[in-house]
Formats: C-alpha cells, sequence, structure tokens
C-alpha cells in the first residue's frame, strides 16, 4: 500500500462487496414494490352485495334531508336513525365532499330502511374517545307518499275555479 494506494486485490474485494450489497438493497426494493398490490385494501363484499348496497346509495342519494323538522305531518315515520360506534356503512365513492359524516350515514341507513325523507338533528353528539360501545341518534327516516286526487277532489269547487 504504497503511496496511499490499495493493491489490486483489496480493491477488487471492496467492489465486490459494494456490488453485494447494493444487489441486496435493489433486490428488496423490487420485492417490496412487487409486494405493494398485494398489501392494497380489497372489498370484502360479494358482487351480489356490492350490488345491493350500489342501489341503496342510489335511493340515499336521492333522499330529500330536512334539518330538524321538515314538511313531514303527512308521512309515516319509519323510526330513528342511530349510527354505533363500532359500525360502518359500505363504501360509496359518489360521497360529495361537503357532505358531513353522520348526514352521509342517515341517508344510507333510511334508504335502506325504504325513506324518501330524513330529517337530520340539529346537533348530533361527538363520539367520546375512551368508549367503543357508544351509539347516537342521527335523525328519523319518513316514508311521504305523494297526495292522492279522489274523484271528488278532481271535481271540487277549487279545481273547478282553477281551470
Amino acid at each position: 500500500m504504497a503511496n496511499g494506494k490499495r493493491d489490486a486485490g483489496k480493491q477488487r474485494t471492496h467492489r465486490v462487496r459494494r456490488l453485494h450489497w447494493l444487489a441486496l438493497i435493489a433486490a428488496g426494493a423490487s420485492i417490496a414494490l412487487l409486494s405493494l398490490p398485494s398489501c392494497a385494501a380489497r372489498d370484502p363484499r360479494t358482487p351480489a352485495e356490492r350490488e345491493r348496497d350500489s342501489g341503496i346509495w342510489s335511493r340515499a342519494h336521492a333522499l330529500t334531508v330536512y334539518v330538524a323538522s321538515g314538511p313531514t305531518r303527512d308521512c309515516k315515520s319509519l323510526g330513528v336513525v342511530s349510527e354505533h360506534y363500532y359500525d360502518d356503512v359500505p363504501p360509496d365513492s359518489a360521497r360529495p365532499k361537503h357532505m358531513s359524516w353522520p348526514e352521509h350515514v342517515l341517508r344510507f341507513r333510511a334508504a335502506e330502511l325504504g325513506a324518501n325523507t330524513a330529517v337530520i338533528k340539529r346537533a348530533v353528539a361527538r363520539w367520546q374517545l375512551d368508549r367503543l360501545d357508544q351509539s347516537r341518534d342521527l335523525g328519523e327516516a319518513f316514508l311521504c307518499g305523494q297526495p292522492i286526487l279522489t274523484a271528488g277532489e278532481v271535481n271540487s269547487p277549487e279545481t273547478q275555479a282553477a281551470k
């Protein structure tokens, strides 16, 4: 090792060791990249379940939602809609970004019940961070029908005057 130079044998060993580590790093990186698709979250639902949920989401987006009260006097109540902390709704790719989570869940649950109208509570309770067995009421689901005209109503003086 005269004049600060390595002898040829040591230079070759150093180059081989460096190539060995580079090959190991490249192999590890390629294995990691190839395994990424298998780590991606997959939808565990069957095609029939996805189709059912898609139909429910279509009805959910068509729901009329009122805050705190609305014209539900002539509607049939289908019940109070609540959300459990550990429960979730199926994914919805069409969820508007401005829609709050409670309204999102209320729409799905009300559509599951067959409702066409829902009333969301003005103030929905927040989750408590230390309890997993909690639930909260989101609002109420209603089935509101179109007014049915009878023969007497069609021929009433009010309708005749309007003609």
